[in-house]
């Protein structure tokens, strides 16, 4: 995958960039970027006309579109190197702001904590968890907020806001790749034009970062009274002579980084022996060199990366462009841990937003449980209403297939007892047909056809028992019974033929009779 990130520097005299990228065959490219700022720019001019400066620069050189990570200065932030006995990293997020607020000026409501783990140290007692360095940072939220405000008036969203003394420590991180004596002590100072940032590099890792307020324009100013001459005159003569003979308006910078070192000797009881000079004031003619030989350092050269094409000018634009969170190491360093760098954008909330976010977050958890607790009514609800309605249209469709076989029911109730009552009484007529059912159905079937036609006959009632069927008929006279009783005992199938009773009925031409027919025994 290709890499790409810009790194920004917006300082006094001048606006640079530097553009890295890096190809998915592992070769790296950097470009670089710069437009002159006019002098006391940063004084008069009013934020749209540092926003126009800035988009201008942006389009210009087409590094829009690109994550841009830029950096806030350390004079504007409290830094401190904590020794704290945790390793837990949600642990330590949790105890810095406490270890922190006695340190700042400031209340934590104020101010925004970002912190990087250094390294951790092992405890020779087991039980115990051994100590974290911690690099602490705290910055005032209108600082930051004010930061991001000016970027996003040039249309720029910052993938990350560094340190400018942490970018110092990530430049010499990105040397360390390509020569492998990179010394693991190490004092990088870097000059601008209006400060001078130290950064103290121990063991390989940032342990001491500090801004002292004297730059280029100091020296400038200097020599243009010392002199009698004009800023540019000075300027130019800042540029051509060398640094023995500036060595005397050099001295306040000289004796401020003189006793930084012996404080970081005195807490660390360790010594820096090499020194690198960067920014703009290392163009100064042989300053990298006199600079490390009065502290009794040694320059950093070739030997330790630091050639004659290290970007010096551009030193916290490439540390900026290398921020760990955008470029990690190469596929053949990914054992190597990921350099200490600042995202002061979304640094950690501090004690106060904590405790104000875990209130609003239990009040969304009881939220969503009530909302959930609600949901699962109304389902349950649904379902049951559905059931009911599934229940009532079987009920209704039992009910017609019950009018439709057995109609209408004497009485009101369960169909399906109904139904079952009905067929238990089918089933009991049909017994009576099924039992000895190889002489009852053809002793019924001869019955019916050896009966005259020509004889009005009528059957009333009919009962079959056992191999003998009695029925009880009307007919219109008592010569139609003689007859019918003639038929049937001639009839082949009948065993029997008797009249057992014979008598007029209620209505005129009726006689009613009873017969009693006797098939053939098995």
């Amino acid at each position: 995958m290709v890499i790409e990130s810009v790194g920004l520097d917006f300082g006094k005299t001048a606006l640079k960039a530097v553009k890295f990228r890096r190809a998915l065959s592992g070769r790296e490219s950097i470009d670089y970027f710069y437009q002159s700022i006019p002098t006391g720019f940063h004084d008069t001019a009013d934020p749209e006309r540092k926003a126009g400066l800035l988009r201008n620069f942006l389009w210009k050189n087409d590094l829009y579109g690109k994550p841009v990570v830029t950096a806030l200065p350390c004079e504007d932030l409290f830094i401190r190197t904590l020794s704290l006995p945790f390793h837990n990293l949600k642990t330590l997020t949790e105890i810095i702001p406490h270890e922190v607020e006695n340190l700042i000026p400031m209340s934590l409501d104020d101010v925004t904590i970002g912190s990087t783990v250094l390294s951790r140290s092992a405890s020779r007692d087991r039980h115990q968890a051994g100590t974290s360095d911690v690099l602490v940072t705290a910055v005032p939220k209108q600082r930051v907020t004010d930061h991001l405000k000016l970027l996003a008036s040039a249309d720029l969203d910052p993938s990350a806001v560094n340190i400018d003394g942490l970018a110092l420590f990530s430049v010499s991180e990105f040397l360390k790749r390509a020569c492998r004596s990179m010394p693991g002590d190490l004092s990088i100072i870097d000059i601008g034009a209006s400060k001078t940032i130290l950064c103290l590099i121990q063991d390989g890792l940032p342990r001491m970062v500090r801004t002292i307020p004297w730059g280029g324009q100091d020296l400038t100013q200097a020599l243009a009274v010392r002199e009698s001459c004009s800023w540019q005159e000075a300027e130019r003569m800042k540029r051509t002579m060398e640094a023995k003979e500036l060595e005397l308006w050099l001295e306040p910078l000289i004796r401020d980084i003189r006793l930084t070192l012996h404080q970081f000797e005195s807490e660390t009881k360790a010594r820096i022996r090499h020194c690198w000079v960067s920014g703009g004031g290392a163009k100064l003619r042989d300053l990298p060199l006199l600079l490390p030989c009065r502290f009794g350092l040694t320059p950093a050269g070739p030997r330790q990366g630091f050639d004659t094409d290290a970007p010096k000018a551009f030193a916290i634009a490439l540390g900026l462009s290398t921020h760990p969170k955008l470029v990690g190491p190469r596929w053949r360093d990914r054992r190597q841990a990921s350099a200490p760098a600042a995202d002061l954008r979304r640094a950690p909330e501090t004690t106060a937003q904590q405790a104000t976010a875990t209130r609003r977050d239990k009040k969304l958890v009881v939220a969503g449980i009530v909302l959930l607790c609600l949901a699962a009514i109304g389902d349950l609800f649904v379902w049951v209403a559905e059931g009911e309605r599934r229940v009532n249209g079987l009920k209704e469709a039992v009910h017609e297939e019950f009018l439709r076989h057995f109609g209408s029911g004497e009485f009101a109730g369960d169909e399906v007892e109904q139904a079952r009552i009905r067929l238990g009484t089918v089933k009991k007529q049909l017994d009576v047909l099924t039992v000895r059912q190889d002489r009852i159905l053809p002793l019924l079937s001869s019955l019916a056809t050896e009966v005259p036609a020509t004889i009005m006959f009528k059957i009333r009632e009919l009962t079959a028992e056992g191999g003998a069927v009695h029925l009880e008929a009307e007919t219109d006279s008592f010569d139609a019974i003689e007859r019918v009783k003639t038929s049937l005992a001639n009839a082949p199938g009948f065993d029997s033929v008797a009249v057992s009773d014979s008598h007029l009925g209620a209505e005129p031409n009726r006689i009613i009779f009873r017969l009693t027919i006797g098939g053939p025994q098995p």
